[in-house]
């Protein structure tokens, strides 16, 4: 069951499927886990962006070698974006269009640089609490 299965129960099996089958099940179910913990971090009373950060990163590269949904540029983007100060980002939509969402509050202008500099457009977009 993919909402209540533990990894531990799932790994012994993986040798059965071929190398597709089992890249998308250890995704399916390490994303599974990432957006619990994220869920868990959203609504915590503060923000932990670090950590919110990393569990971008972490699910980006699930998407990048067990989905195959990314290209060299998006990763090369991330990673330079990251060294300009920001959290974590992924891809965002259906992979392979070039879209990305990087957390990076506080660090937007060294940021969008290094976008910039990656040959790429920031957009830098600010989010509130929406209709309480």
């Amino acid at each position: 069951d993919i909402y209540t299965t533990p990894w531990e129960k799932i790994e012994p099996h993986l040798k059965k499927l071929d190398e597709i089958e089992r890249k998308r099940l250890i995704a399916v179910f390490r994303d599974r886990d990432i957006t619990v913990k994220s869920m868990e971090l959203l609504n915590a009373k503060t923000l932990d962006y670090p950590t919110i950060g990393k569990l971008l990163t972490e699910h980006q590269m699930y998407l990048n070698k067990y989905f195959e949904v990314s290209l060299d540029k998006i990763e090369t983007i991330l990673m330079n974006a990251i060294k300009a100060g920001a959290y974590g980002g992924k891809i965002t939509g259906a992979g392979l269009g070039g879209s990305l969402v990087i957390l990076a509050p506080g660090k937007e202008k060294e940021v969008s640089k290094a976008i910039e500099d990656s040959d790429a457009i920031p957009y830098v977009v600010m989010t509130d609490l929406g209709v309480q």
